[in-house]
């Protein structure tokens, strides 16, 4: 089924090829994060806004375009909870709590 979506989301092999890594890293994030591995977060943070530069909107629009603008969305969505959980996290376990 998932093979269907990414053929119907008319993203070329590259592109869907980038943003399965994307998910990858997002996925990564999230294990950091439960883990509390705080001090591997910002590489990771950065290796998805890497990845997520060299996705490109195709020209033609359409699905494609909106399925690029909505990984665009869910990363910004996500970048902007980590940056409110990380410095909250390092003080708690700084503090011993």
């Amino acid at each position: 089924m998932s093979r269907r979506r990414a053929i119907r989301s008319g993203l070329v092999p590259r592109q869907r090829f980038i943003a399965r890594r994307i998910l990858a890293s997002t996925y990564r994030l999230v294990d950091q994060v439960m883990a509390e591995e705080w001090d591997r977060v910002p590489g990771t943070l950065q290796e998805r806004r890497s990845m997520l530069a060299h996705l490109h909107e195709p020209r033609s629009g359409g699905e494609a375009a909106s399925c690029i603008a909505a990984l665009h969305s869910a990363v910004a969505e996500s970048e902007r909870f980590v940056s409110v959980i990380l410095p909250a996290s390092k003080s708690r376990s700084g503090s011993g709590a």
